[in-house]
């Protein structure tokens, strides 16, 4: 499954090395298309309706000027952290538990 940024990576790829012609197979769907298009310097009518991610706090430039905590969100959301760093988060070791251990399976016993 491929999803927008997939395909806006793939269209980069091929235009890099040279790709004039270009399409995309079953599966394809208008989004796909036009963004395709777009990074082949094309602007499709349908344009209007790509999304502006400036004011998103993950993807965007609002993000990088949140406060700490929309830092986590953002960094965990496009797998910045490192496990170490996710191991930090859990404030200092497996001895304590979070909200994400309730949900754990409990061990089988013999």
């Amino acid at each position: 499954m491929c999803n927008r940024s997939d395909i806006h990576r793939f269209a980069e790829e091929a235009r890099a090395i040279g790709v004039e012609y270009v399409g995309l197979c079953c599966g394809n769907a208008a989004n796909f298309m036009r963004e395709l298009a777009e990074v082949y310097g094309r602007k499709p009518a349908a344009s209007k309706y790509s999304p502006n991610l400036q004011n998103n706090i993950i993807f965007g430039e609002a993000g990088k000027k949140g406060n700490k905590e929309n830092d986590k969100i953002r960094k965990f959301s496009v797998g910045e952290y490192s496990a170490n760093d996710l191991t930090k988060l859990r404030m200092g070791g497996a001895s304590k538990t979070t909200a994400l251990d309730d949900h754990a399976e409990a061990p089988e016993h013999a």
